[in-house]
């Protein structure tokens, strides 16, 4: 079962709320972010306040999908983003004002615990070649490169996706 709240030193992975609206759809319209993490594109309101309510929603429910909050407020998003009960795939991202800065190593260790706590068996994750810094943090949380790639095409371009895995000490 999904843990309301993950506490870190500096972070509380948590529902998002209405107040954190503003906060989301800036990190998710911002070049830095649209650029290697797939999001819809957000053209217009009305795409921007159904993607708000959709993931609001979902960090609402009994998946694993949280907001990263820095004193209250959002920063980021950390999710199951595919996988299986046994192997979950973890997607993130922080908004490039708090890159830098520690916040997505600790969320996503953080993240890795959690699943790891709730029976996983091991942790997957994946990053855009063109993303070191994304990949810096996987390894970072000791996850190590798999031989697994794959060609992505995204907003025109072919990416290379770099998987990661880390493995639950029995």
């Amino acid at each position: 079962m999904k843990q309301k709240a993950i506490k870190t030193p500096r972070l509380i992975l948590g529902e998002i709320e209405d107040k954190d609206k503003d906060d989301l759809i800036s990190m998710m319209t911002d070049p830095g972010v649209y650029g290697t993490y797939m999001v819809p594109d957000l053209d217009t309101e009305e795409k921007k306040a159904a993607l708000f309510e959709r993931l609001r929603d979902i960090s609402r429910s009994d998946r694993f999908f949280y907001g990263v909050f820095l004193q209250h407020k959002l920063i980021g998003i950390i999710h199951e983003a595919g996988g299986t009960d046994d192997e979950p795939e973890i997607g993130y991202v922080i908004s490039p004002a708090e890159k830098g800065k520690g916040y997505a190593t600790e969320a996503f260790s953080a993240a890795v615990s959690a699943l790891f706590d709730g029976g996983a068996k091991a942790v997957v994750a994946g990053a855009f070649e063109e993303n070191p810094a994304s990949l810096r943090v996987m390894e970072k949380c000791g996850l190590s490169k798999t031989k697994e790639t794959e060609d992505i095409e995204y907003r025109g371009k072919i990416h290379k996706c770099i998987y990661m895995k880390i493995k639950r000490l029995p």
